[in-house]
Parts: structure tokens; sequence; C-alpha cells
């Protein structure tokens, strides 16, 4: 059996060779992306869409730079934009319009109660190994001619 000297010793070899190879893979990626790049200028200056490449072949759309994704709006400036939006177009309350519609989009069946069913239901009872499991019920007789 191993002490714990010797766990910790592999412990660290392993985190200092996990380090080495994700320097590798970072050092991959980058020139993955420039050889990409290179290609994606090619194929834009010869006007070509596609280039053989294996079974396949590579697209302009595989080589394209990527292009990071907006962030998305603050709730709260959502609903400024929102109720601004209301007022000019000639909506008579503008928040309560909003407020309204805000409900519109929630989803209905998404409410806290987990098990509705037993008389004291708590929302953690899924989490605490409560009963959650609904009882199957007959609908209808044995059928001879089906098997079921």
């Amino acid at each position: 059996m191993k002490s714990h000297e010797a766990y910790l010793h592999e412990l660290g070899v392993i985190d200092i060779e996990l380090k080495r190879i994700n320097e590798h893979a970072k050092s991959l990626r980058l020139q993955r992306s420039r050889i990409l790049g290179a290609l994606y200028r090619y194929m834009m200056n010869n006007n070509l869409e596609r280039i053989p490449y294996g079974n396949k072949g590579l697209t302009i759309k595989q080589c394209s730079p990527k292009t990071k994704q907006r962030s998305t709006k603050p709730k709260k400036e959502k609903r400024r934009d929102g109720i601004e939006l209301l007022r000019e177009a000639g909506i008579p309350d503008p928040i309560q319009f909003y407020e309204a519609f805000e409900n519109t989009q929630k989803n209905a069946n998404n409410t806290n109660d987990v098990n509705s069913n037993s008389v004291n239901a708590s929302p953690y009872d899924d989490i605490f190994g409560g009963n959650t499991k609904k009882k199957k019920t007959k609908t209808a007789a044995y059928d001879m001619q089906l098997g079921f």
C-alpha cells in the first residue's frame, strides 16, 4: 500500500504533465487558427467555396474567422427600452402593458409545487427522498387478443 507522500508526489507529477499538455494544446489551437485564417484569405481571393481536404473537403464557412457573440442586454435596460418603445407606439399605460407582456413570456407550468398531490408537499421533497412517483392507474381492461 502506498503512503500518502507517494500519492502526493504522483498527484504533483500528473499536474505538471497536464499543464504541459494544456500549453501544447494552446499553441496548436493558435497555429490552427492562423492556418485557417490564411486559407480563408486564399479562398476569398480566389472565389472558392470549397477546397478538397481528406474525404470531405474544407468550406469557406469552416475557415471563416469566428466572431464573438454580443452580450445580452441587462434586464433593467430591456425593461426601460421596452416601455419607451410602447410609449412611442401610443400604448395608454406602457408599464402595465409591459408587465402583462412579461407574464406571457413566463412558463405557466414552471411552479415550485413539485408534488402538488400530497397534503404537506414541499418543493424539496424530491431532493430529500420524498415520494414523487405517480401511481400507475389502469385505463383499460386486459385484452385477450392483444395480450395486454
